[in-house]
């Protein structure tokens, strides 16, 4: 789960360092840093944080070369900044600008995608079943999407509605499953993702709102799927009367929270 970027930008151009620098200006959540020392990347860092290494590649950048390459494994990106500074240093302007929209894609795919945000549901759940009467209250928060997929709708179901729907139906979300805390009463169920890892089965995700404690299960049979489908699916139809009102995302809920 990645809800934090550090670019580490290996200085090599003011003008190359600018377009990193401003290629997240917008979003809190990715911090830019020229030359940093390891001390003050460490300072800065959290289990959450990814660190991306940032360089200005002087190769000529050929016909079908993109003019950045971000490689996934070893969390670099390369910037080929003879894509828009000719020999002389002259800027092509228009070729930056395109430059700074592909690294802003990089890290809006990292922090964004359907898998990370699911992660970040997974993680946080215990905040955002706190918050849900601000959620419930507040229609940019209730319709941020999570990455909860509906086929019906064929789009993410929004945040409200999961904990509308879990609030609602709790006899269908609370489960009695051995070897967890020894609270009484039963977990919530807030999540049932298939996998298909060593032949498919379901992620069962629980929490005990009594001492806090998550958990994953994982089972090959999971006969409430069709009772808990079915409840979202209800709830998503009354509420949908307001579908697209938030532009947030899951992690605009949590900074609001």
């Amino acid at each position: 789960m990645t809800d934090k970027i550090i670019l580490d930008i290996r200085h090599r151009d003011n003008y190359t360092d600018n377009l990193f620098l401003t290629a997240g200006l917008a979003n809190r959540r990715i911090i830019p840093m020229i030359d940093p020392g390891q001390e003050e990347i460490r300072s800065r860092m959290d289990d959450s944080t990814k660190v991306i290494r940032c360089f200005d590649t002087r190769k000529q950048c050929g016909e079908g070369d993109e003019p950045i390459v971000y490689n996934e494994a070893s969390g670099t990106i390369f910037v080929l900044s003879r894509y828009y500074l000719d020999e002389s240093g002259a800027i092509d302007f228009n070729r930056a600008g395109h430059v700074r929209d592909l690294i802003e894609k990089v890290l809006d795919e990292i922090l964004f995608s359907p898998e990370n945000i699911m992660a970040v549901y997974h993680r946080h759940f215990p905040l955002l079943w706190r918050g849900r009467q601000e959620i419930f209250a507040t229609p940019e928060l209730f319709y941020a999407r999570s990455a909860r997929y509906s086929p019906r709708l064929q789009d993410y179901l929004p945040i409200g509605v999961i904990l509308k729907a879990i609030e609602e139906d709790t006899a269908i979300f609370r489960l009695s499953l051995r070897g967890g805390c020894d609270c009484d009463g039963k977990p919530l169920l807030f999540d049932y993702p298939s996998r298909f890892d060593n032949g498919p089965y379901r992620s069962l995700y629980t929490w005990c709102p009594v001492c806090g404690k998550t958990r994953e299960i994982h089972t090959r049979f999971f006969w409430r799927e069709d009772a808990c489908a079915a409840s979202l699916e209800k709830t998503d139809m009354y509420y949908d009367k307001r579908r697209g009102v938030s532009t947030l995302s899951l992690l605009d809920v949590l900074d609001r929270l």
